[in-house]
């Protein structure tokens, strides 16, 4: 019985890390729309250490005909795994 519990416990935590070493895809996670729920805010900024102010604000009409158009946030912000993110 013993054996059995110890091999539940090391498959329990095999498993657990599996998670952590292969996490789901960040677009499967987070969508436009999450993302716009706080980039979508015209006075969504930062103000930067030299006292710059970088604009955060975004949508997906202002994506229309760039670059990012068919594109998702994460395919480049992809160290950004949840919401609220720094």
């Amino acid at each position: 019985m013993r054996r059995t519990s110890l091999f539940a416990v090391i498959a329990a935590a095999l498993l657990g890390m599996s998670a952590l070493l292969f996490p789901p895809p960040a677009e499967a996670r987070i969508s436009l729309e999450k993302c716009t729920l706080c980039h979508g805010k015209t006075e969504f900024r930062k103000i930067l250490v030299d006292g710059k102010i970088r604009e955060l604000f975004v949508t997906a009409d202002s994506l229309k005909g760039s670059v990012h158009e068919k594109k998702t946030c994460v395919d480049c912000h992809f160290d950004v795994s949840e919401i609220p993110h720094r």
